[in-house]
């Protein structure tokens, strides 16, 4: 069974060609959607030509076991087999690595904590990044406009 979340313009194809092995959500809020991947038994995202996909950093640090491509997803996996699975193939390649996955719990969980750990050991959090990267920068700015502004003369930025 297949779960999609979004919406458009093939939805209507792949509802006709999934049949009752496809739920579509439609939109599903921000906030549901971490709750939606910490359900998801597998994330599968074959995509070759996403060059920076986040859904599969979302996923793997939501715990979902990933299966992707090598060009898309494959970014984000470091180790084949460990935090990730790469399936480089045809359609039969891809539900052969899903269903041998799938079908082995020990290793699906595995791979599930694997990816989480990866994620948080090498993505920063929204919180580093405001504290080690944006603030600072901010900051500096503060300092030089209020130096500025404090000037008798008006003074510039470069001073």
């Amino acid at each position: 069974h297949a779960v999609f979340a979004g919406d458009g313009p093939l939805r209507p194809r792949l509802q006709a060609r999934l049949g009752r092995y496809g739920h579509f959500l439609g939109h599903v809020a921000q906030t549901g959607v971490a709750a939606m991947l910490r359900r998801a038994q597998l994330f599968v995202f074959p995509s070759q030509i996403e060059h920076w996909p986040n859904a599969v950093a979302e996923a793997k640090a939501c715990g979902a076991p990933v299966l992707v491509a090598p060009c898309g997803g494959g970014r984000l996996v470091e180790t084949d087999g460990a935090d990730g699975i790469i399936v480089d193939g045809t359609l039969p390649a891809w539900m052969e690595a899903a269903q041998a996955l799938l079908s082995d719990p020990a290793r699906l969980c595995a791979v599930s904590k694997a990816g989480a750990a990866h994620v948080e050991r090498v993505i920063p959090s929204w919180e580093s990044v405001l504290k080690e990267d944006l603030f600072p920068v901010w900051d500096g700015a503060w300092t030089a406009v209020s130096r500025r502004d404090a000037s008798p003369v008006g003074g510039s930025l470069n001073t």
